[in-house]
C-alpha cells in the first residue's frame, strides 16, 4: 500500500515538530520554518541525522509504526508495535497460555507432541567413554551410551556385541520356548496363556501334550525365583494361546508347583505322547554339566532319561562300584567317533594305549609298522606301546623300532607275563647207568619257564662242585675242573672207589637286564 509524497511530508513535519518541542539540542531547527530533507537533525549526545533518512526509518517498509504503551487500549495490528513495558505485561498476562506452547527450562515440564532433539541429548554430567564415562547421552547419529539398561519386556537387536568376558547363571535349555504376556484363570488349576509375539507373524512352537518347564524371577530385593511345570492341553494358533494345566506338587522335582504368572518364560521339557518331542539339551551352572535328555515324559527325571552329559557326573546306578570321582568332570555318551584320542593322567602326562600285536614276528620288526614304545602309530593315529608273545611269554616293547628278538633279559623288551621260574636241566646222552666204567658227558641247560636262556648265562657265573665226604679232596677236584662250565665229562677218575655215593653239583647265577641275580642249581649222583 503506497502513500503520497504530501502525506509523508506531513508526517515528517509532525515528527520534526515533536522533536523541536522535546529536544534540548534542536536550537537550529527553532530558527526556521522550512526543513529540507538534506538538513541535519541534531539528536542527543551531539549525534545528527538527515531528515530524509529519518523519514525512511519512520516509514519502514511502507508501514507507519505506532508504539503501544503499557496502558494503551489500542489493539495490536501490523502497523504498530509493543513497547518494552507492554511486552513484559503481555508475557505476564499470558503465562498460562505460554505454558501450553513452550517447554520450561526452570522446572519440570512435558509435552504431548513429538520432541525432536536434532543435536542429541545429554543427561547428568556426561563423559563419552566406554571405560571411564559417566552419565548418559544420545548422539545425533543415533548412538546411545548409558551406565546401565533395564528392559521390563524384551530387547530386540540386529547385532549383539558384548564383552569377551561373560558369565551364565542358572539353566539354559535348547528347546522351543515362549513368554506369558497375559493369562486367564479357568479354574481347576487350568489356565489360558497368551504367548508374546516377538514379531508380527510370530506364533508359538509349543504343542499339545508338551511338558512345560517355566521359571520366573521377580527381580525384587528378596530375589524370589522358582520353577514350575505345566502340561499343554490345547493350542490356538490364531490367538497364539495355550491352555495348560498345572502338575501336582508330588509330580514336581521340588515337591511344590506354582501357578503361571505374567512375564514367565517357559520351554519344552518333554512330551507325554510325541517321542520326537521328548528330548532336549540343557546347560546348568548350578549342576555343573551339559546334559542331553531323552524320553522325558514327566517333570521328574528318571535315570534312563540321561542320554549323555559332560561335566560333573550324574549319580546313576550304572556307575555303582565303578571308580567315579564325582568331584571331577566326565564325558558320558552312547557312542564316540574320534580320529585322535590322547590319553593323559591327572597330572597331564601322556598315557599310552597298550596294544597286543600277537606273536612276535621278525618281519613286522623290520616293516614300516614296527613295534613301538610310547609313540604315535601312523596306521591308527594313536599313542601306543606294543606287547608281543613268544614261547608262552608276553613281552612289552621298551624301544621303538627295535629289531631284537624278545627274551627275558633283552634291553628292548620286558617280560610281563609267563612262567617266572628259573631252572636247570642236564642232558646226558650216555644215560645214567653204566655196567663197567663210568662215561657220562653232561650238557647244562638253563630255562626261564619254557624258554631256554643258557646262552644268556655267562660261563663265569657257572661252577661245578663235588661232595664225597672228603672236603680237602673235593676242593682240589673243583680247582681241577674250574674250566668246566656248561659241559663236564664225568669218568671213573672223578669217583673215588671207596666212596659208595658221589654227588656232583652245577650252580649258576642268572643275571637279568636290571642287575638282579638269581641262583639256580642241579645235581648228578654216582653210586
Amino acid at each position: 500500500m503506497g502513500y503520497s509524497e504530501n502525506f509523508i511530508d506531513h508526517i515528517a513535519e509532525l515528527v520534526t515538530a515533536k522533536l523541536k518541542a522535546d529536544s534540548v539540542t534542536i536550537n537550529d531547527l527553532a530558527r526556521t520554518d522550512i526543513v529540507d530533507t538534506d538538513d541535519l537533525l541534531e539528536l542527543n549526545a551531539g549525534r545528527s541525522v538527515k531528515i530524509g533518512d529519518l523519514k525512511k526509518f519512520i516509514m519502514g517498509y511502507d508501514v507507519i509504526l505506532e508504539i503501544l504503551g503499557k496502558d494503551s487500549i489500542m489493539p495490536p495490528t501490523d502497523s504498530n508495535v509493543f513497547s518494552a513495558r507492554r511486552s513484559l505485561c503481555e508475557i505476564s498476562n499470558n503465562n498460562e497460555l505460554l505454558k501450553k506452547i513452550f517447554l520450561r527450562s526452570d522446572q519440570v515440564d512435558s509435552t504431548e507432541f513429538l520432541l525432536k532433539l536434532l543435536g542429541g541429548v545429554e543427561v547428568g554430567e556426561f563423559i563419552d567413554s566406554m571405560t571411564a564415562g559417566k552419565g548418559a547421552g544420545i548422539f545425533a547419529d543415533g548412538r546411545a551410551q548409558v551406565e546401565s539398561l533395564e528392559v521390563r519386556s524384551y530387547l530386540k537387536v540386529m547385532e549383539l556385541i558384548y564383552n569377551r568376558l561373560s558369565a551364565l547363571e542358572g539353566d539354559y535349555v535348547m528347546t522351543e520356548s515362549g513368554t506369558i504376556e497375559q493369562l486367564e484363570d479357568l479354574g481347576e488349576k487350568t489356565y489360558r496363556l497368551h504367548i508374546r509375539k516377538r514379531w508380527e507373524n510370530d506364533f508359538t512352537a509349543l504343542e499339545k501334550d508338551d511338558i512345560l518347564r517355566a521359571s520366573i524371577n521377580n527381580l525384587d530385593k528378596a530375589g524370589e525365583y522358582y520353577v514350575a511345570f505345566y502340561r499343554v492341553l490345547s493350542k490356538n494358533s490364531v490367538e497364539n494361546t495355550l491352555t495348560v494345566v498345572m502338575y501336582s506338587d508330588e509330580e514336581c522335582p521340588s515337591g511344590h508347583n506354582y501357578p503361571p504368572a505374567k512375564g514367565m518364560t517357559m520351554h519344552r521339557w518333554g512330551n507325554t505322547s510325541d517321542k520326537k518331542r521328548q528330548n532336549c539339551w540343557y546347560i546348568s551352572s548350578t549342576e555343573g554339566r551339559i546334559v542331553y535328555l531323552t524320553g522325558v515324559t514327566s517333570p521328574k527325571l528318571s535315570q534312563d532319561m540321561y542320554a549323555s552329559f559332560y561335566g560333573l557326573p550324574v549319580n546313576l546306578d550304572i556307575f555303582a562300584n565303578k571308580p567315579i570321582n564325582y568331584d571331577e568332570p566326565y564325558l558320558y555318551v552312547r557312542g564316540l567317533l574320534a580320529q585322535d584320542i590322547i590319553h593323559v593322567d591327572h597330572q597331564g602326562r601322556l598315557v599310552y594305549e597298550i596294544v597286543d600285536r600277537g606273536a612276535w614276528s621278525e618281519e613286522v620288526a623290520n616293516s614300516d609298522d614296527p613295534y613301538l614304545f610310547e609313540a604315535k602309530r601312523e596306521s591308527t593315529g594313536l599313542m601306543e606301546t606294543h606287547d608281543v608273545w613268544l614261547n608262552s611269554c608276553r613281552y612289552r616293547c621298551l624301544k621303538t623300532g627295535t629289531r631284537l628278538r624278545p627274551k627275558w633279559n633283552s634291553p628292548d623288551w620286558v617280560e610281563i607275563s609267563g612262567d617266572p621260574k628259573i631252572w636247570m636241566d642236564f642232558e646226558q646222552p650216555n644215560g645214567t647207568e653204566f655196567a663197567h666204567a663210568i662215561d657220562c658227558p653232561i650238557h647244562v641247560h638253563i630255562y626261564k619257564g619254557t624258554e631256554e636262556i643258557t646262552e644268556d648265562v655267562l660261563d663265569a657265573d657257572i661252577e661245578w662242585t663235588r661232595d664225597t665226604g672228603n672236603p680237602d679232596a673235593d676242593i682240589a677236584w673243583a680247582a681241577q675242573h674250574s674250566s668246566s662250565k656248561k659241559f663236564i665229562h664225568i669218568t671213573d677218575d672223578d669217583c673215588p672207589p671207596d666212596v659208595w655215593l658221589v654227588k656232583f653239583t652245577c650252580k649258576a647265577f642268572v643275571r637279568d637286564n636290571k642287575g638282579k641275580t638269581e641262583p639256580v642249581e642241579n645235581y648228578y649222583f654216582v653210586e
